[in-house]
């Protein structure tokens, strides 16, 4: 049986401080950050992924790269990452 491949994906300070607490519940997941929130990132064993410029840019290998995405922003920079990417 193959792995999941899980993401953990924030692009804000309190984005960042929820994925710290979550990511040791999901042992599994990468956290991905923009180089920005990186340093509110807390202590965790997760592997870290660190991106530069928008998230816009990263949307189409997050979504190749990984199985399950949780997304920790508001839903209103998701729908506007999508038109973006559209």
């Amino acid at each position: 049986m193959n792995e999941v491949r899980v993401a953990l994906v924030a692009i804000t300070k309190h984005g960042a401080g929820i994925a710290t607490r979550l990511a040791p519940q999901l042992p599994e997941a990468e956290v991905v950050v923009s180089e920005k929130q990186s340093e509110h990132l807390g202590d965790f064993a997760n592997p870290r992924r660190v991106y530069q410029g928008a998230l816009s840019a990263q949307l189409g290998e997050l979504f190749a790269a990984y199985d399950q995405i949780i997304f920790l922003v508001s839903l209103g920079a998701v729908v506007r990452s999508d038109c973006a990417a559209s």
